[in-house]
């Protein structure tokens, strides 16, 4: 009897670390891929990525729109925010410009952040005076893409990273 229990404890043991060995060594599975391909097909560069709860999937980054700017920035630089539904459908794609005209914005993206009820949030930061003032900024999305509000907190005369 004890050498039945004891076997039966083992066998029991045995099977347990198996499945706690599987679930913790599983390896993971790729759902989808998706890649975005920027104006003029420069470089595109991904910062920061969130998804909601059910399942979509926001990234932030910067794409360089690779034409000829406006001095000092030869090279401008847009921040870029893409929503991919659950499947890596991409749903929509809004590009911001600190200057409002493209080939004059020289913009870094820092973060990303989603609320309760779905708005994106993105921080980052924008160069002006000829690259001699940084400026933060936070923009709100909603769910849609569509900018709900732009904040700016202006920078002084050095050159500040947030």
């Amino acid at each position: 009897m004890k050498k039945k229990l004891l076997l039966f404890i083992t066998l029991l043991i045995i099977c347990s670390l198996s499945l706690v060995s599987g679930i913790l060594f599983s390896q993971p599975q790729q759902s989808w891929v998706a890649r975005y391909e920027g104006p003029n097909h420069y470089q595109d560069n991904p910062t920061s990525i969130v998804s909601d709860a059910v399942g979509n999937v926001y990234v932030t980054g910067t794409t360089d729109l690779g034409t000829i700017g406006i001095p000092p920035y030869p090279f401008p630089i847009n921040v870029i925010t893409i929503k991919y539904s659950p499947s890596g459908v991409q749903q929509w794609v809004v590009t911001y410009s600190s200057s409002g005209f493209p080939a004059t914005s020289y913009d870094r993206v820092s973060k990303i952040a989603l609320d309760n009820i779905g708005n994106i949030y993105i921080t980052g930061f924008s160069f002006r005076n000829n690259g001699t003032i940084s400026d933060m900024f936070m923009i709100k999305y909603n769910q849609e893409g569509s900018q709900q509000w732009i904040k700016k907190i202006l920078g002084n005369d050095t050159i500040s990273y947030w």
